[in-house]
């Protein structure tokens, strides 16, 4: 039996999709001349879907580093992120257990309380920056079908940063990260956790009080400035 690269990735392909829901295509769809490109990574945990909390205590550590990253990237590259799903957020256990981590923003020193938990955030397919004058985007335009999708907040969001720039995905509009922090803290508000629901309630209240809040902000620095939910230990 002859080995080409299609088997190989097509191999690797149901390796890496034994106990996950993929919509990727399959490596089969090309021909046998295919070539692919691998790229290894550092191991950046559990999507956060599928990722178990204990509580929303944990949940806000989550969100509130998913917000500094956010606000240091607005700030530097003009960054929109602009696929901000659960499936793109990364979490795992750090071995040091560190209570917090240090970022700077506008000059300034600011501590994230992290749960013990580290997050990171991935697939900039569809982001935006803007590096020495120049915007580096993906015309989201071109994809019309990307914005007729049903039966999950995710593809409300798609519309709602559409209206928001009126389809020109060229410029500048941190409100697109604003979106997907109101997505993010209603997901996380809404997921399963260990701790029993009488001893959540408090941080429900919490959370849905962001979600009151975090759409009159313009940009996630405004967040983390007048939304209640960063104040709060």
């Amino acid at each position: 039996m002859k080995t080409t690269t299609t088997t190989i990735a097509m191999a690797m392909y149901f390796f890496f999709i034994a106990n996950l829901v993929s919509i990727c295509f399959l490596p089969d769809m090309f021909p046998d001349s295919q070539l692919f490109v691998v790229l290894e990574f550092a191991d950046g945990g559990c999507d956060l879907e599928r990722f178990e909390l204990h509580s929303l205590s944990q949940a806000k550590a989550i969100l509130h580093q998913i917000c500094v990253t956010l606000a240091v990237a607005e700030a530097a590259l003009q960054f929109e992120h602009r696929d901000l799903h659960w499936g793109n957020v990364l979490v795992k256990r750090m071995d040091s257990r560190e209570p917090s981590s240090t970022h700077h923003l506008n000059g300034e020193e600011v501590c994230v309380a992290t749960s013990g938990l580290d997050v990171s955030i991935i697939d900039f397919t569809l982001s935006r920056m803007q590096k020495d004058g120049q915007p580096l985007y993906c015309d989201l335009s071109a994809d019309p079908t990307l914005f007729d999708g049903k039966g999950d907040y995710q593809f409300d969001i798609y519309r709602a940063m559409k209206k928001e720039n009126r389809d020109n995905w060229k410029r500048h509009c941190p409100y697109t990260n604003v979106l997907w922090l109101h997505y993010l803290a209603d997901k996380l508000l809404n997921k399963k956790y260990k701790a029993n629901k009488k001893s959540q309630r408090a941080w429900q209240q919490k959370f849905q009080t962001f979600l009151k809040q975090v759409l009159d902000c313009r940009t996630v620095a405004q967040v983390l400035k007048d939304c209640t939910l960063f104040k709060d230990k």
